[in-house]
């Protein structure tokens, strides 16, 4: 007993510092135990938040009880420990060992110093090294087709109807229809009523560029239901084709 004794007072200032770490742990999960509980929704979840909250308190308890119990063993306990005297064994001096020889009138004789002799390595003749030119692969480009110019500033596009959209009677085309040279554009339907030729709508071509306006207006009224084709053509001051769209509508009788 008195050694369990003496080692908790050799080590006071190791469960002291236990106690304090202890106890600040402990009124951390504390903290968040209860947190927990009052963030809770579940029944499940409160009942793990007040598991955590017990297991907190047990150990603040445990680490507020260490330095007491320390102390009180230091302050009474302590004192009443008997005395430990080690006796330390004395140095016996040998009389049978004869002490070592004293040379007071020798003279050192001088030593020899070897000198090393290392061998001299003969030159080297320098072996002359032709580096063969480095070879570069040769790569083949492979060949570019030329693309044909394609026309710059076209716009042309249908807005209403929409593509695959179904019309009936009078319709409005409507959508932008331009060309930096512009010269003109017509207006074409292909379908079950022009015997799947192209054919203008309007009956002639338009010479004024459309930017989101209408392009032409068309009455379908009698025609074969079925799927047009529409399209613009627009022709440049060469009067070369420089472009074109087309959407594709379904013509009903209702």
């Amino acid at each position: 007993m008195s050694q369990v004794i003496q080692f908790v007072i050799d080590n006071a200032a190791r469960f002291y510092l236990a106690s304090l770490i202890g106890g600040a742990v402990a009124l951390i999960l504390l903290m968040r135990a209860r947190r927990k509980q009052k963030a809770a929704l579940f029944g499940l979840e409160l009942e793990l938040a007040h598991d955590q909250s017990k297991r907190a308190i047990r150990l603040l308890l445990v680490a507020a009880l260490i330095a007491p119990v320390v102390l009180l063993i230091n302050l009474v306990l302590g004192p009443t420990l008997p005395a430990q005297n080690v006796d330390r064994p004395t140095a016996t001096p040998n009389v049978f060992i004869t002490p070592p020889p004293t040379f007071s009138n020798i003279t050192p004789s001088p030593t020899a110093t070897l000198t090393p002799t290392l061998p001299i390595p003969s030159p080297t003749q320098p072996v002359a090294v032709t580096l063969a030119p480095a070879t570069t692969p040769e790569t083949t480009e492979p060949a570019v087709t030329p693309i044909a110019p394609q026309p710059t500033d076209v716009v042309c596009v249908f807005t209403n109807p929409a593509d695959r959209g179904t019309v009936t009677g009078e319709v409005s085309f409507v959508g932008s229809a331009w060309l930096s040279d512009f010269g003109f554009y017509r207006l074409e339907v292909l379908g079950p009523q022009t015997g799947e030729v192209w054919a203008s709508i309007i009956g002639d071509v338009v010479r004024d560029p459309v930017m989101d306006g209408v392009l032409g207006v068309a009455n379908f009224g009698g025609w074969m239901p079925g799927e047009y084709m529409i399209r613009i053509v627009l022709v440049d001051v060469t009067s070369n084709e420089a472009g074109g769209c087309q959407i594709v509508i379904r013509l009903t009788d209702q």
